[in-house]
């Protein structure tokens, strides 16, 4: 993860809220993710992984596959051990 910048452009949970609700509706949400993330809201690193965590709570709780979250919240373990190296 080195050469990392320590902002992303990401996602705010009430805009992946409504993505998920489109999602679950049968309808395309890429257009509306690609849209605020062009809009250059950032936030710091520790806070986008707090935002993805707290997005996997929800999809586990919709029943979204476990399989993906399990893969998605080892990315998560492993980019916090690497911000604790830093």
């Amino acid at each position: 993860m080195s050469g990392v910048k320590g902002e992303q452009n990401v996602l705010n949970v009430k805009q992946k809220l409504e993505i998920l609700e489109k999602l679950n509706k049968g309808e395309s949400a890429s257009t509306d993710a690609e849209d605020v993330l062009n809009e250059g809201n950032t936030i710091s690193r520790s806070a986008a992984l707090q935002s993805v965590e707290t997005l996997l709570d929800y999809m586990v709780q919709r029943g979204f596959d476990y399989g993906d979250i399990t893969a998605v919240r080892k990315m998560c373990v492993d980019i916090r051990q690497e911000m604790k190296k830093e």
